[in-house]
């Protein structure tokens, strides 16, 4: 074993110890009637422990709805994690600490950060769950990063829509999509090079590699109705007529399908035949009552229908198929009894004047921010924020900046979890350590850390688990072993961390003043509303000194303790 492999197993020691340590501190304080100082992280703890047991924005039996509103700077933190997916700096919580005025400019400097785009991104990702590890179509391609970039298709077109204030029925009615380059060689598509369209990408910082274009095959042109990565995600043999993939576009624009519905199969008929069961669909009562709305849906889909193996004959839209409806199911296009046009044009219109679709909208960013789950579409707790979306035009900032603005939103007791997606985010931000393979963030990725933290195909997990926290630590250790073993921290590489470890000399032990402010960068906490915290902190660094044997060694166990705290996964 090597030097430095040695000193990194005793490192692992170390930190670990420490880990363990505290997370027996948590259980001591939450099964004995003694106090646990500082009161503010007894809060975390207890609340963390609640989340353990309970979903995610849920709160437990006795507690008051109305009770305690966050702090300033508690409040701008839980948005800014929300909105930007990374802590904020110090110097801006101290200064809405002593300037609460300076808070609403500061909410809206984050409604205009590029970051933006991306948790937008993972809101929505659910929706079309396109973002997958591998389309078995361009396995063969061996290119792991195909995959990525077809996934993003639908979430790249909601990031334009968001940078340029168009309003969010834009999803399903746009003339083009938004793809990165790299697929023009592999689907049928054109740029779109006017003046106009050109200028629309060219300063956004979410599109780099990203250009807008349509599709070349005669496909009528409807946002996501439109595109290949759709498709391709939710397929469809002949026999299942489109069904699957109007049950889909059902639960992403509408937040509801027909699956969600009792289901009564009937017993007398042979699932294997096919006349049979045609026959089923059009005079059984337990059938008709789903099939009568379900059919005519599926039916604007049969462009679509493509079982070929071949990457590039797949690719293409089938125009002569669109009326294959006639043959296959005898059903006209429809939307729930509203005729009128067979085309995906057709289908795109009747969604986004369908008031389902901007209820939808407000109960996924709802859902999202308060970190509430399984809402009504009609539950009250949505009706001014979907009243403020309507007035604003559909604007997805307006619809944000109403949610976050709601006394629900910033209950103090109400603390949210972190998903596996912000973990990654915010790491990369702090440290900039964000582990990767075959081109995919491994936070990102099923096949590596993902589902273990909770969550899978862009899905996020609302609710805690022990497989998160783990996560977490891991990933702690190794985001203080590369800010100060592999010396990011003294690089542009590392983050807010790597800013402040650039000042320091690490070849020295911590002074009190740099790990007060390493804590504070951490947790965002302000050191005068804490001091009881500081106190134990400078304990934790005198034990890290003793057991140390190099300065070094004491600021990678320290920064793995900071970043691998429980109370950093609340919010």
């Amino acid at each position: 074993m090597t030097n430095q492999s040695i000193r990194r197993a005793k490192l692992k020691a170390l930190t670990g110890t420490i880990f363990k340590s505290s997370m027996l501190l948590a259980a001591i304080c939450l099964s004995t009637t003694l106090g646990c100082e500082p009161l503010s992280q007894r809060g975390k703890t207890e609340a963390f422990d609640t989340a353990m047991s309970l979903h995610d924005g849920d709160l437990p039996s006795g507690v008051d709805p109305n009770d305690t509103q966050l702090s300033n700077h508690e409040y701008f933190t839980r948005v800014h994690i929300d909105l930007t997916g990374s802590r904020p700096r110090v110097e801006t919580l101290l200064e809405i600490d002593h300037n609460p005025d300076f808070l609403s400019s500061a909410i809206n400097q984050l409604l205009e950060d590029p970051r933006l785009f991306n948790q937008i991104r993972i809101i929505f990702a659910p929706a079309f769950k396109t973002l997958i590890d591998e389309y078995e179509l361009v396995a063969d391609l061996e290119d792991p990063i195909l995959s990525r970039i077809i996934g993003e298709e639908p979430l790249n077109l909601l990031a334009h829509i968001l940078a340029h204030d168009l309003p969010y029925s834009e999803l399903v009615m746009a003339p083009y999509t938004v793809v990165d380059q790299r697929l023009l060689t592999l689907w049928p598509l054109t740029v779109l090079e006017t003046e106009q369209q050109v200028k629309a990408l060219e300063n956004d910082e979410y599109s780099q590699g990203l250009v807008l274009a349509t599709y070349h095959d005669q496909r009528p042109m409807s946002g996501v109705l439109s595109m290949n990565s759709m498709w391709w995600r939710h397929t469809s043999t002949v026999e299942n007529a489109n069904r699957g993939r109007a049950e889909a576009l059902s639960q992403a624009f509408l937040c509801e399908g027909w699956l969600d519905r009792p289901i009564l199969f009937p017993t007398d008929i042979d699932l294997s035949d096919r006349e049979l069961m045609h026959n089923a669909i059009q005079s059984h009562p337990a059938c008709v009552s789903c099939h009568a709305t379900l059919d005519p849906v599926a039916s604007y889909l049969w462009g679509f229908m493509n079982e070929e193996v071949d990457v590039r004959q797949r690719s293409s839209y089938r125009p002569q198929q669109e009326l294959d409806w006639r043959t296959q199911t005898e059903v006209e296009p429809s939307y729930f009894g509203i005729k009128g046009g067979g085309s995906i044009l057709d289908l795109g219109a009747h969604i986004a004047s369908d008031p389902r679709f901007t209820r939808c909208a407000t109960k996924r960013v709802y859902e999202a921010l308060t970190g509430q789950k399984d809402l009504s579409l009609h539950d009250p707790a949505l009706d001014q924020h979907h009243q403020h979306f309507l007035l604003s035009g559909l604007n997805l900032k307006e619809l944000l900046r109403s949610i976050i603005s709601d006394s629900n939103y910033r209950l103090a007791s109400n603390y949210k979890v972190m998903t596996a997606s912000l973990l990654s985010s915010e790491l990369a931000s702090m440290t900039g350590y964000q582990p990767s393979a075959d081109g995919r963030v491994l936070m990102e990725s099923d096949q590596h850390l993902r589902q273990i933290a909770g969550g899978g195909e862009g899905r996020a997990s609302l609710t805690s688990s022990a497989g998160l926290i783990l996560t977490q630590y891991r990933l702690s250790e190794g985001a203080a072993w590369y800010l100060i073993a592999e010396e990011a921290g003294h690089t542009d590489q590392g983050g807010q961390l790597g800013e402040l470890i650039r000042e320091y000399d690490t070849r020295f032990l911590p002074t009190q003043d740099q790990v007060i402010m390493l804590w504070s960068t951490i947790l965002s906490q302000l050191p005068s509303h804490d001091p009881a915290s500081i106190a134990e902190l400078m304990r934790l660094v005198t034990e890290l000194k003793e057991q140390a044997e190099e300065p070094e060694e004491v600021w990678q166990a320290l920064i793995t303790s900071l970043l691998a705290d429980p109370a950093r996964l609340l919010y």
